[in-house]
């Protein structure tokens, strides 16, 4: 398996780490063409070059799902909230644990 690979904006070897994956059509992972803060610079340029747009999709989004997301948090409500009682409690039990780790230490 390839250790470094060459980002195709910036031109530097870099280690395989510095590359996201992506998953191809025949369900096999590759690392992206660019490296991470290639792609983040390439990501947060595109969003301020096109924010008044991706806002105005956002608002479209939420307000063509709002009528879905509200029948569907009335109707399985009492599984929403068992679902949240039970991630609270393991969250707390794994911060109680951290918690008494760190006092030891």
């Amino acid at each position: 398996m390839k250790k470094e690979k060459v980002c195709n904006l910036c031109g530097r070897t870099l280690p395989v780490r510095n590359f996201y994956t992506q998953k191809t059509a025949t369900g096999s992972m590759v690392y992206r063409s660019r490296c991470k803060e290639c792609y983040r610079a390439v990501t947060r340029d595109y969003y301020w070059d096109n924010r008044e747009e991706l806002l105005k999709k956002q608002r479209r989004q939420y307000k063509k799902r709002r009528p879905y997301l509200k029948n569907y948090y009335q109707t399985h409500r009492e599984a929403r909230l068992k679902y949240q009682r039970e991630w609270y409690r393991k969250r707390r039990v794994a911060k109680a644990k951290a918690a008494r780790a760190a006092k030891k230490s």
